[in-house]
């Protein structure tokens, strides 16, 4: 999932779609882009994301709105959602960038990069994911510390020849 900052949103309808979509286990990444929409600004962790800014009732809430997509809760109740949504409309970088297990672009690493740089980087900045961008800063992807771990010892294990 992707927000474009500047863009419209309304925070019950973003708390609605992670409500969905968090069942997937495919849906583990949120990414906040530029107004422009063609350069990552930075990356949240989704499970992490909701998590602090789910409010406590958010069974209740799930409950009373059943099957019903188009029974969203009230602003009031869901008030960390509804703030999200107000940051993104108003473009404030800054406060976003101070949310739990946000990762700025600055440190996104290039599809280039080595393995074993992008370790060392993920060992300075103490982060287990970083986004991977091309030469113009758009998102190609992400590197994991435990899959590119693995894939360096295999690269030592099993030598090319």
């Amino acid at each position: 999932m992707s927000f474009r900052l500047g863009g419209f949103y309304y925070g019950p309808a973003i708390w609605l779609y992670f409500d969905v979509l968090r069942t997937l286990p495919q849906f583990r990444y949120v990414l906040i882009v530029s107004e422009g929409g063609d350069e990552l600004v930075g990356i949240l962790d989704a499970a992490t994301l909701a998590a602090y800014l789910d409010p406590a009732n958010t069974v209740e809430l799930r409950e009373r709105r059943g099957q019903d997509y188009y029974n969203l809760p009230q602003e009031d109740e869901v008030p960390q959602w509804s703030q999200f949504a107000e940051l993104l409309r108003d473009g404030a970088l800054e406060r976003l960038q101070t949310l739990p297990s946000f990762r700025p672009a600055g440190e996104a690493v290039s599809r280039n990069d080595n393995s074993l740089e992008v370790l060392a980087k993920m060992n300075d900045l103490r982060a287990d994911l970083l986004p991977v961008v091309d030469d113009d800063g758009s998102f190609m992807g992400i590197v994991d510390r435990s899959r590119l771990t693995t894939r360096v010892l295999l690269e030592i294990a099993v030598p090319r020849n």
